[in-house]
């Protein structure tokens, strides 16, 4: 039976519902607890903000980006869960995953390190993608899936930290992509710049969701794709 052993602070965005199932499931099984709930794209500097040290640091969708000091305080280990899997790394990793056609999509639990989604990988857990999927459906399902698969592998390595070691080697084989991404690349990567009917339905359907939508560029001119 698990005893609880372990302290751990939660680093997760604010008004997320998969978060908020996370931080349920996971802190359940935690000596104590400390979440930090943080707004899309905002930053602060982690160690300036935590006073104390706790065994884990999980991370789930969070914006900030973790320095070295700030993952010094993590006695255990910081660990990211990361929607989406080693061949994607950084930002808009399902819209392109959309765009390639890719057969299967998943995420990654990883280690933290200076580097982001470089740290040694823990887990690793793919799921089909269908012929109808876009942005919005893939997103629900790789976010339900990693709330799903979050339950027994956090409950295992918070009953013992020497669990973290067993899922180091049991995804040894699984590296992480050379190419990451930034918010500069997913900018970019928005604009329609081939006007092939085929090539511009699989760029609405890679890129098309609430108030993010593809463009077209004319001069310093935008002009926003109305889809349904």
């Amino acid at each position: 039976m698990n005893k609880k052993k372990y302290t751990a602070l939660f680093l997760l965005r604010k008004k997320d519902k998969f978060c908020k199932k996370f931080f349920k499931i996971v802190s359940a099984d935690c000596k104590s607890s400390k979440v930090l709930w943080i707004g899309n794209d905002e930053r602060f500097t982690l160690y300036k903000k935590v006073k104390k040290k706790y065994d884990y640091i999980f991370s789930y969708r969070s914006s900030i980006i973790l320095t070295k000091k700030d993952i010094s305080l993590a006695n255990i280990a910081a660990i990211n869960l990361h929607p989406g899997p080693p061949k994607y790394r950084g930002i808009g990793c399902l819209n392109y995953a959309l765009y390639n056609k890719e057969k299967k999509y998943g995420f990654t639990i990883h280690l933290i390190s200076k580097k982001i989604d470089f740290g040694k990988i823990l887990f690793v857990k793919y799921f089909p993608i269908s012929k109808n999927s876009n942005v919005s459906s893939l997103l629900y399902k790789t976010h339900k899936q990693c709330v799903k698969y979050s339950k027994f592998f956090f409950k295992n390595i918070l009953s013992n930290q020497k669990k973290i070691n067993f899922y180091k080697n049991k995804f040894k084989k699984a590296k992480w992509s050379k190419i990451i991404r930034n918010r500069e690349d997913l900018n970019s990567f928005y604009r329609i710049k081939n006007f092939n009917l085929r090539d511009v339905n699989n760029k609405i359907r890679a890129t098309n969701y609430k108030n993010f939508r593809p463009f077209i560029q004319i001069g310093s001119n935008k002009f926003l794709f109305e889809t349904k």
